[in-house]
Parts: C-alpha cells; sequence; structure tokens
C-alpha cells in the first residue's frame, strides 16, 4: 500500500511525498529546514508534528505545536501535561496544519491530504475571478473539467461577489457535497473547504479551485453498525456492532456459514438496506443520509442474471445505458462508454452475440458491464461465482481484481467459494448474529486462525461460543475507525430521468425483447389464427339469426379473448422481476415501467383482435349493422380489442404479485374459470353472484358482442318459444358505450395496482 501525502501551503505550492520512500519509522513535519517535510506557512510550528509508522498503519499526532492540529474537523492539539491524541490516517483524510477551522470557516494554514493509491494526472488550479464564475463539469468549455459519466455538462458554479464565495448545483445529475453535505440551491464557501462532486474532490484554498481531472477511489467505513428485527416479541441482532475500513481499489469478499449475515452486512454497506444503529460514510459523505443521490454511483450486482437473453450484448447495454446515464450524455459518449465497458469485462468481441448463446461466466460478466455504465466506485456482488465451474470462476476472480487495480473500482463481494480467495485484497468473515469475526488479507486470515487453507476456517466457527471467542480476539486486535468522517444532512430525493424518457426507453426495449423471440411470436400470432379456424368449425350456420346460436358463438369468441389476453401478459413482469428490482433501485419510474408494458399489450391487442374478427368475418360473418356504425365489423373489432386488452392488463396484475413465471400461470386457469362461471351465460346470475360478475371481463365482453348482435330480438332455435329480454343486451349506443368503458376501466384499474404491488419489488429476497 502507498502512503502518499499532497501539501498545498499558503504560497499555493503543491507537493506530493511519498512517505514510504523516507525509510523511517517516524517522520517529522513543521516549518524548520530540519524537518523531513517542510511546511510553508506563520501559522505553522517550527517542529509541528510527527507521522508515525506502527506495523502496518500510519498514525499523525501534534508535537506540542502553537496551533494544532486539525483532522476531518476534529481538532488535535497538545494538553498541558504534554499529552496528545493520535489518529490512525486514512485513505482520504484532511489534515489543516496550523489553521482552525471555526463555524465554516478556517484561518490560514498548510493543507495535506492523505491517500493511499497514487492517482494518474497532474493537479492543476483554477483561480475564481473578482465578481466572476467558474463553472465545472463534463464539458470541454468548462473552466473545470472532469471527465466523468458521472458529471453532468454543466455541474456546478462557483462565483465571488464583495468577496463571498458560493458555489451552486446546476440541476446536476449526481449532486454536489461541500464537506461531506449536500448542495441544495447554493450555499457558500469558505477556505479550505472540500468540493465533492462523482468520485472527484476538488479543494478550496484562497479562492483556487485546486484538482486532478482523474477521479479518485472511493473509501467506505463502517462505524458501529447493527441491525435488529422483531423476534418473538424481542429484538434480534442479524448483524451487530459492525467497525471496518474498505480502502479504494480494494477488493474484498465477504464469506462465513449460512445465516452468518453476509448479505445483511453487505446491504448495510451498500445502503439497499439501512441498518437500525450506526453510521456508514462513501468518501466521507454520510450514505444513509444522502443515499437517493449517492444510489447511482453504487454499483450492485444480485446473484440472479440482470440481463435479458433474447437481446444481443450490446443492444441490452444500449437500452441499460440510456436509462442509467444521465441525460445529457450525447450517442457517440454512450455508445464510446459501452465500448470501454465491453472491453473491461473482456465481450468486446461477443457485443454482437445474442445473450442467450453466451457461456455461464459471460453472462455473469455481462451482468457487471449493465452495472460498470454509470461508472460506479463502489461496487457490490451477491455471489457472482455460484454455478460457475472452477475455471471459469477463476477466470471471473481475475475479471474483478483487475477492475480494482486499474478501473478505480472499490469490489465488495459475497461468497460461498475459497478456492480463489487470494485474489481478493481483505477477507471479512461472518459469524452467527452478524458478527465480525476477523477482517483482514488472506495470509492473515490463516495466521489468525491458525489453518493451512481458508475451508478450515468454517469448522472453527460452528457454535456461538466459537463466534464470540474468535470475535473478541478479532477486536482486541484490530484498531476501529476514528475520527469525523463526514457529517449528517437533511435526506434529499434524486432528480429522476423524465417519464416519457423513461416510457419511450422501455417500451421500445419491450418491442425488442418481442421481436427478437421468434417461438412467442410465433404463438402470438399464430393463435388468433386457430382459434378463429375453430371458432370456425363449431358455430352453427344460423348465427346472427338465432339467439341460441348467437349467444353461444359470442360467449366463445368472448373467452377466447379473453385466453388471448392472459396468455400474452400474465408472465410479462414477474419473469424480469430481478432486473425490475435493480433498475427500480437505481432510479427506474415504475409509471413509466408499467405504461410500456401496458402500450405494448395495447399494440398486441389491436393487431391480435383485427387477425381474428378478420377471420371470423371471412368465415362466420358479421351482423348486418351495428349500434353505433353503419358497418358491425368496427364495433366487433373494438369490444375485441378491449377484451383481449383488459385481460392482458388483469395479467400483469397477476404477474407483479408473482414471485416467478410457475406461479403466475398456476393462477390462469383460476382466472379462466371465474370468467366462465360469472359471464351470466352459462348459469342465471342473480343477487350476490350478480354483483360479483360486475367484476369479471367476460360479463362485459359478453354484454357488448350480445349487443351489437341484438340478441334480445333474435328467436329461439324453438319455434313460438318466447325468451326474456335482458337488460344487458339493449340494443342502444349507451349499453355498448357502458361496456367498453368499464372493460378499459379495468385496465385502468389493474394499471395502478401493478404500480402499487411492484414498489415492494425491492424488499424481494435475494
Amino acid at each position: 500500500m502507498e502512503n502518499l501525502l499532497i501539501t498545498v501551503d499558503g504560497d499555493m505550492e503543491i507537493h506530493e511525498y511519498d512517505l514510504n520512500s523516507f525509510r523511517k519509522t517516524k517522520i517529522s513535519f513543521g516549518r524548520d529546514p530540519s524537518n523531513q517535510i517542510v511546511l510553508k506557512a506563520g501559522t505553522v510550528s517550527k517542529e509541528h508534528g510527527i507521522f508515525e509508522f506502527v506495523e502496518d498503519s500510519l498514525y499523525i499526532y501534534d508535537n506540542n505545536s502553537t496551533n494544532g492540529l486539525v483532522i476531518n474537523n476534529k481538532t488535535y492539539k497538545t494538553d498541558s501535561n504534554g499529552e496528545t491524541e493520535i489518529h490512525r490516517l486514512n485513505d482520504g483524510d484532511v489534515i489543516l496544519v496550523g489553521g482552525q477551522r471555526d463555524k465554516g470557516s478556517s484561518s490560514m494554514g498548510v493543507m495535506m491530504i492523505y491517500r493511499t493509491r497514487r492517482t494518474p494526472g497532474v493537479w492543476q488550479k483554477t483561480a475564481v475571478p473578482p465578481h466572476g464564475s467558474v463553472v465545472m463539469g463534463r464539458s470541454s468549455q468548462c473552466a473545470v473539467r472532469l471527465d466523468s459519466i458521472n458529471v453532468s455538462r454543466r455541474h456546478a458554479v462557483v462565483r465571488q461577489e464583495n468577496g463571498i464565495y458560493e458555489i451552486e448545483d446546476m440541476n446536476s445529475a449526481n449532486g454536489v457535497f461541500v464537506n461531506g453535505i449536500r448542495v441544495i440551491g447554493k450555499v457558500q464557501l469558505h477556505d479550505k473547504d472540500i468540493i465533492t462532486i462523482a468520485n472527484t474532490m476538488v479543494f478550496f484554498i484562497n479562492n483556487i479551485l485546486l484538482y486532478k481531472s482523474n477521479t479518485d477511489g472511493t473509501r467506505v467505513v463502517m462505524r458501529d453498525v447493527s441491525r435488529t428485527v422483531p423476534y418473538k416479541g424481542k429484538k434480534r441482532y442479524i448483524l451487530r456492532d459492525v467497525n471496518l475500513t474498505v480502502e479504494p481499489n480494494e477488493f474484498i469478499a465477504v464469506i462465513g456459514g449460512s445465516g452468518a449475515g453476509k448479505s445483511t452486512v453487505m446491504n448495510a454497506m451498500s445502503g439497499f438496506e439501512q441498518a437500525t444503529s450506526g453510521r456508514v460514510y462513501v468518501n466521507n459523505i454520510d450514505l444513509y443520509q444522502n443515499y437517493q443521490i449517492l444510489k447511482n454511483m453504487i454499483g450492485y450486482v444480485p446473484q440472479q442474471d440482470i440481463i435479458y437473453e433474447n437481446m444481443t450484448l450490446h443492444k441490452m447495454l444500449e437500452f441499460s445505458a440510456k436509462l442509467r446515464i444521465t441525460e445529457d450524455v450525447s450517442a457517440s459518449e454512450r455508445e464510446r462508454r459501452i465500448d470501454e465497458v465491453l472491453k473491461m469485462v473482456e465481450l468486446y468481441e461477443h457485443k454482437d452475440k445474442y445473450i442467450r448463446s453466451l457461456s455461464g461466466g459471460q453472462k455473469k460478466r455481462a451482468s457487471i458491464a449493465v452495472e460498470l455504465l454509470a461508472d460506479p466506485g463502489l461496487f457490490f456482488l451477491d455471489e457472482p461465482t455460484s454455478g460457475l465451474d472452477p475455471g471459469t470462476e477463476e477466470s471471473l476472480m481475475k475479471t474483478l481484481n483487475r477492475l480494482s487495480k486499474q478501473k478505480g473500482k472499490t469490489i465488495i463481494m459475497v461468497t460461498h467459494t475459497t478456492q480463489n480467495l487470494h485474489l481478493c485484497d481483505k477477507i471479512l468473515f461472518m459469524g452467527k448474529g452478524g458478527v465480525v469475526c476477523f477482517y483482514g488479507s488472506p495470509s492473515e486470515c490463516m495466521d489468525f486462525f491458525k489453518v493451512d487453507n481458508l475451508t478450515e476456517i468454517y469448522n472453527k466457527v460452528l457454535t456461538d461460543k466459537d463466534v464470540e471467542y474468535w470475535s473478541n480476539m478479532f477486536k482486541s486486535r484490530y484498531t476501529a475507525p476514528n475520527g469525523d468522517h463526514g457529517r449528517s444532512g437533511k435526506i434529499q430525493k434524486q432528480k429522476k430521468s423524465s417519464f416519457l424518457r423513461q416510457f419511450g426507453i422501455l417500451t421500445a426495449r419491450y418491442m425488442t425483447l418481442i421481436k427478437n423471440d421468434r417461438q412467442r411470436l410465433l404463438m402470438i400470432f399464430v393463435q388468433p389464427v386457430i382459434i378463429s379456424i375453430l371458432l370456425a368449425l363449431v358455430a352453427a350456420d344460423d348465427v346472427f339469426d338465432i339467439y341460441n346460436s348467437t349467444q353461444s358463438i359470442m360467449f366463445a369468441v368472448s373467452c377466447a379473448g379473453i385466453w388471448v389476453g392472459l396468455f400474452n401478459s400474465i408472465q410479462e413482469i414477474c419473469k424480469e422481476r430481478t432486473i425490475l428490482k435493480r433498475e427500480y433501485m437505481a432510479n427506474l419510474r415504475l409509471g413509466a415501467y408499467v405504461l410500456s408494458k401496458f402500450a405494448v399489450q395495447l399494440l398486441l391487442s389491436i393487431i391480435q383482435a383485427l387477425m381474428m374478427m378478420l377471420l371470423f368475418a371471412m368465415t362466420v360473418g358479421s351482423p348486418e349493422k351495428g349500434v353505433i356504425f353503419k358497418n358491425a365489423f368496427a364495433e366487433m373489432f373494438i369490444v375485441m380489442t378491449c377484451t383481449i386488452f383488459s385481460s392482458s392488463a388483469i395479467g400483469l396484475a397477476v404477474s407483479s404479485i408473482s414471485k416467478n413465471s410457475d406461479k403466475a400461470m398456476t393462477t390462469a386457469p383460476f382466472l379462466l374459470i371465474v370468467q366462465l362461471l360469472f359471464s351470466g351465460i352459462l348459469f342465471k346470475l342473480q343477487d350476490a353472484t350478480e354483483k360479483i360478475s360486475y367484476l369479471t371481463v367476460s360479463r362485459w365482453s359478453v354484454s357488448a358482442f350480445g349487443t351489437i348482435c341484438n340478441l334480445n330480438s333474435l328467436e329461439m332455435s324453438i319455434p313460438n318459444m318466447p325468451h326474456e329480454a335482458e337488460e344487458i343486451y339493449d340494443y342502444t349506443a349507451a349499453n355498448l358505450c357502458t361496456s367498453l368503458t368499464v372493460m378499459l376501466g379495468f385496465a385502468a384499474v389493474c394499471a395502478v395496482l401493478c404500480i402499487i404491488l411492484l414498489r415492494n419489488v425491492s424488499k424481494d429476497s435475494r
């Protein structure tokens, strides 16, 4: 691990020091030239402080200076007894030497930033002119250009007016933070403030903006994190007092037995399931307080693949990029990003292949590629190697290791396998009840548990006493994170992508999926043809002349439409529930998603209804005239469209509540039986059963078809045998419009129901 120190003195001179190069246990800093690190500022004492290496950690403390140290907003100063508090340095710590912060302002001194990894690029300085402004963003026209897909074209602006400096968020997609607190509108800037935009830190020092164009890594700190759930009237810990630090660009494996809290600790660290108590800081920003704005910079790959198999890899990534990346990214930038991501996961040569033709390991890398599109600095994977053969697993682990070291990603992975954990930087071993038993490198882990291979550890942590023993042993050796890692702020909602834009993208994606699924597409359009032929075979010669024959065939036509609609949609949402969950957590609008499903289903309903009614009219015939139009065919087509569409809506509602396709399909026979029983054709309905029938599509579909055929005016098959006229078949435009309106109303209610049901998709278990 590198130990780098960046200093900015009173003359705005920037220096970088490799503390390892001094080859000393103690490194002094101060104003006097005798120090290893000389700081130019009048407020810095001659021998101001000391850096000290203790084993693998680096500490800093005050050396009886006049003005002390301010580290992450906390003051460290030698007291009257000559004692001083020491601070263990963590990546990204900001140290103010010879200056004091007070209510947001700071006196002049030297600013030092500690890093554990050297970032490429050169430090750049941009002055904020008097009565002028400096725009920061991704655009090449910005004075401070930050080249990251997470940075908006014009992200923020710093202004100076009458000696007062302000920073304003220019309606950016991923927000602006000053000293870890989200900027809402605009706020005043003070000397030595730290501006965070995406993964880049910009330092505001003496009216100068100091930055590197390359983004830095992501650091995570968990402090006293616990999570409880109700259990037999009490609280049960599923995560207890977790304290750990994940440094930038580390590859971490979370392992442990069943019920040890592996997924719980990962979900708490990622913010997907917030802890009951404690705090998580991402680059010194409180994750829980700012989750809505930070979640776009967090990647999460669940155990199930988050890709559509009936789509080419490139097309899949294109749609995902449109949904995940900010709207101001051009098509060429988006295409360039897709190519970059494909090269990262070594799938570039497979980009035009259908995902269904890829191997298991390639599909897993494709899921990773989807998450990499938004360039997250923090990356979580839930058992990515599950189900892979040893060779493919090793290849994937090497890919993840390379992403963490070469592409600036901090990766946390839950896994059960142990054979390739040597490729990880650290291992987090969890015990029952969500207790940390060990956190450190793989070699340290084997030394700690005194085993020859990592698999043997599981046999050493079986009982509650074992967990307690190893946990206490680890705590006695581990130094918890210290210092102020951020400040709390108001929870703010992130600006979401526009509804219409998401609706357009999702509709295009859904239509592409249907077009690419040739087998299903064939069923969708062959089914109406076969049904129409079968209807023609059973239809009597006296249809539209005799009451019994006409009522029977119209009932059959209605049931056929209901079946077609249910078949179209009942698996459409549940089969992509895993993908929906991830996209919803990344700011997908459920309304846009549901409406896209309904829009495509409406189009399919129109096409299928037209096919069915055309064939039916050609083989069986149609009434001579309609209720509203001169041609009854137009009315029958509209009724069939509404029948199929409203049934599709019911299918989508059932699909929204079902966790998988099998469960959804088991409800299909029940739904059809209900439609048959309460249609009013097979049985005479009265009282409660008649009221129930008002809630079925079949009742209103049969009513509409019967109205068009003017059933009340037709004679029975037995001559001179009268039949009672039924109100639902009244030959009036009002009656027909009522039936159509109710069926469309069913569709609208189902759409709202889908949105409500899907709000819980984020709570699905893995």
